[in-house]
């Protein structure tokens, strides 16, 4: 009997243990994660919603690129920053017209919480970003939701931004731990999707690399124009008598930018749908919303 208990009681000991082998693996693997899940989660939180950051981080150090102080605080303005994100527009492969990169919600987080990070900062800290924009699709009856990363800091005056991510897709069902906002890095280059290029009468920059823009220093002054020069009198207009004129009926055009009538839009989604472009519920949502304007 005295066996029995002993050997009853060795083995809830030896299942005990297995368990708290079991909890204690499992939070190391979690915490492993989590700071694996890069940036997005270290340092001091600025600005936060869902998925979305604006955090001031330490700047990265190891590899051979050197470590370089920041300009930080940097007391810059709102107007300043705006300016020159909204300089840079992307080439996607397949869309010939080059798009903005930073949507005008986006531009104004970045003024907002990306100054308020700048100004926050240490001269051994960046700001990092992961930032949402919302695209029209299908002849603007969808919008889809892309995500824009990447880390800002001041040097030399001179504004950088290295990219982490370009107009990526937003899945709701994604875990983030997974597929983590990851901003763009000094020790190694991002893989972009698309080209960058500067956008025309916007702030000029250069490129370290593909992913890396170092903006010209900022001037708010107005632009230049040269002193306008006075016209010559020209010379009196010979008057000629007019011959009588014609009578002839107005043409009434229809304005280009007239809103498409409630039929039309119909048959535009019951088109989009039979192409297979839309689903059933998103068929079903829109000519609800259509409906519900009679």
């Amino acid at each position: 009997m005295e066996i029995s208990k002993l050997n009853i009681s060795i083995g809830a000991a030896v299942q005990l243990c297995g368990m708290v082998l079991l909890v204690a693996l499992s939070l190391a693997g979690c915490a492993s994660m989590k700071t694996g899940g890069a940036e997005a989660g270290s340092g001091q939180t600025v600005w936060k919603v869902r998925d979305q950051f604006v955090n001031v981080v330490p700047q990265e150090r190891g590899g051979s690129t050197p470590v370089v102080a920041n300009d930080h605080p940097a007391m810059v303005s709102s107007a300043e920053i705006r300016r020159a994100l909204a300089s840079v527009v992307v080439v996607m492969p397949g869309k010939g017209a080059p798009a903005p990169l930073f949507s005008e919600t986006e531009l104004k987080v970045l003024e907002d919480a990306g100054v308020k990070g700048l100004r926050q900062a240490g001269p051994d800290e960046d700001v990092t970003f992961a930032v949402f924009g919302y695209y029209s699709t299908l002849e603007g009856f969808l919008k889809e939701t892309k995500v824009t990363t990447g880390r800002m800091f001041y040097q030399d005056g001179r504004l950088n931004l290295i990219l982490g991510i370009v107009h990526r897709d937003v899945m709701d069902n994604e875990d983030r731990r997974l597929y983590p906002f990851v901003p763009g890095s000094r020790l190694k280059p991002s893989a972009i999707d698309g080209r960058i290029a500067a956008a025309a009468g916007g702030v000029p920059f250069t490129t370290k690399r593909p992913d890396w823009l170092v903006f010209s220093p900022y001037s708010d002054a107005p632009p230049v124009t040269e002193a306008a020069q006075p016209r010559p009198e020209p010379d009196a207009p010979v008057v000629v008598p007019a011959a009588p004129s014609q009578k002839t009926p107005k043409m009434v055009d229809r304005p280009a930018n007239q809103p498409k009538s409630l039929e039309e839009r119909l048959i535009i989604l019951n088109g989009l749908k039979n192409k297979g472009l839309v689903t059933d519920d998103e068929y079903q949502k829109k000519r609800l919303e259509i409906l519900n304007e009679l």
